[in-house]
């Protein structure tokens, strides 16, 4: 179910919204985001799609489109921004806003294992879109270092949280000058530690960089690997796949992922119909044990 603009009187606070942006998506029906499009209705997930016919100058092209979009929310909107084109959702919406508050922040942000195809963060390095998030690990007492093998590195294609918190820190990119959104947050998540709770287990926000150089870092390329129980809905929301333009194992991956929904989706509609993905209606079943095991909560 597609959002329109949402006014400030009329936005139903309990109904997370999906933002992505793609300029060209009503002109040539682009694939990737039609694949994110498809996984989101069937979802059930309210979305909305930027952007269509601007000119695309840089990442922040998208951000002062947000922005725009996100002064026209109720602050306390939940809000998932995600790229167009290597995002897949994976999960109903029915307990995103749950599981979002347990985690008692404000902004969760995704991570991923590599930095510019790097796992090691070099600090003579001039990165184009990393930031070092050492701050923030020492300020949360953290015992993460340059070269440990972990998701360590944000990544700005999936970030979720309230619309006045993500606007705050749209704000902020443009009013410290940064061209590279990325990078941006990653400055802003050590300029504020306390307001962003890096989703390394990816929860929620899974930035799966499994297969980015096939035989190096192996082990942790296989543990970031997306997993067929992740697929069918019983983990994170989303999957992002980044890099589908720099050389490695990702368009292949990405591929893989689409054919295996595709057939699991048709399976369920043959099966339980009515139902798709991770079962829409899973959730009624599930608040009805709940009753029957817990009859006096």
């Amino acid at each position: 179910m597609q959002s329109e603009t949402l006014g400030l009187n009329n936005c139903a606070l309990n109904v997370p919204l999906v933002i992505t942006y793609c300029n060209k998506f009503k002109e040539t029906n682009y694939e990737n985001t039609r694949r994110l499009v498809e996984t989101l209705k069937v979802n059930n997930w309210d979305y909305v799609v930027l952007g269509e016919g601007e000119k695309w100058e840089n990442f922040m092209t998208k951000i002062k489109a947000c922005k725009r979009h996100l002064e026209t929310l109720h602050p306390d909107k939940i809000v998932i921004i995600v790229d167009a084109h290597d995002v897949y959702c994976l999960r109903n919406v029915h307990y995103f806003v749950d599981e979002f508050k347990a985690l008692n922040k404000p902004i969760v942000a995704s991570m991923e294992l590599f930095a510019e195809g790097r796992v090691n963060y070099d600090p003579t390095h001039d990165y184009q879109q990393v930031e070092w998030l050492g701050p923030y690990f020492e300020h949360h007492g953290m015992r993460i270092g340059p070269t440990d093998s972990v998701k360590k590195y944000v990544n700005g294609g999936l970030i979720c949280g309230y619309a006045k918190n993500l606007l705050h820190l749209n704000n902020w990119m443009f009013e410290n000058g940064y061209t590279d959104d990325q990078k941006a947050t990653a400055a802003y998540i050590n300029a504020h530690p306390d307001d962003v709770h890096l989703d390394i287990d990816a929860h929620l926000l899974h930035t799966c960089t499994s297969s980015v150089n096939f035989g190096l870092h192996a082990q942790a390329q296989h543990a970031d690997s997306p997993s067929f129980g992740e697929l069918f809905g019983h983990s994170a929301y989303f999957l992002h796949i980044p890099g589908l333009h720099c050389g490695g194992g990702q368009p292949m991956l990405y591929e893989i992922v689409h054919e295996v929904m595709q057939k699991y989706n048709a399976r369920i509609a043959i099966q339980l119909p009515g139902y798709s993905y991770n079962y829409s209606g899973f959730k009624h079943y599930h608040d009805a044990e709940k009753k029957i095991n817990n009859p006096n909560p």
